[in-house]
């Protein structure tokens, strides 16, 4: 670390600054660990029925406003009626 900290505007560039003056939280606990990968788990099971509830709603849309109508066509097929 330069003894002439004046480019540094007197600023402690070994520190990081946290808000609230707290240190960083520990890392590497299995509590701790445990509890992240709980909140990730969760976090995309959110997302996974946020996009399952987006799916169906795009599909309940196209059915009403996409064109689902059959096409048709008018066929004209000669008869014969035999009658005894």
């Amino acid at each position: 670390m330069p003894k002439n900290r004046e480019h540094l505007n007197g600023a402690n560039a070994g520190i990081l600054p946290y808000i609230g003056g707290q240190s960083r939280p520990q890392s590497g606990t299995r509590a701790n660990d445990e509890a992240k990968e709980l909140t990730m788990i969760k976090r995309l099971l959110k997302f996974l029925l946020f996009l399952i509830v987006l799916a169906m709603v795009a599909l309940i849309i196209y059915a009403y406003l996409g064109d689902l109508s059959p096409s048709q066509t008018e066929i004209q097929e000669p008869l014969t009626i035999e009658i005894r």
